[in-house]
């Protein structure tokens, strides 16, 4: 495919858009919003450790730390699914990738209905 380039009135060929090379990641994050006082409050921001442009998910575990899925983490040409536990204040207690997943979520067993 060629495209006629009107800055020096040249043959170009065309190229495909150039992603961003400083990418910020992905965050798993909590806020407490206030609404009758029009506030909100981050509670927790853990870093995902890679960016994924869309799709994700977020849970609240039964032992207070949180279940995050960043699902189409770039990695050069490829892409998977990131799903990490995190502390309240943040801290990665588990992470597991794979193929790029819509959401996750964490469960005890197959038997007991999730809390």
């Amino acid at each position: 495919m060629r495209r006629r380039c009107k800055q020096d009135d040249k043959d170009q060929d065309a190229k495909p858009p150039e992603k961003p090379k400083d990418e910020a990641p992905s965050r798993g994050q909590v806020w407490k919003i206030d609404e009758a006082g029009r506030r909100a409050t981050l509670l927790v921001n853990a870093e995902m450790g890679g960016y994924a442009p869309f799709m994700g998910s977020a849970q609240r575990l039964s032992n207070g730390n949180f279940h995050f899925t960043a699902s189409t983490v770039r990695n050069h040409a490829s892409r998977y699914a990131r799903s990490v536990e995190t502390t309240p204040d943040g801290n990665i207690v588990y992470m597991l990738e794979t193929r790029p997943a819509y959401r996750s979520n964490r469960i005890a067993d197959l038997y007991t209905p999730p809390r």
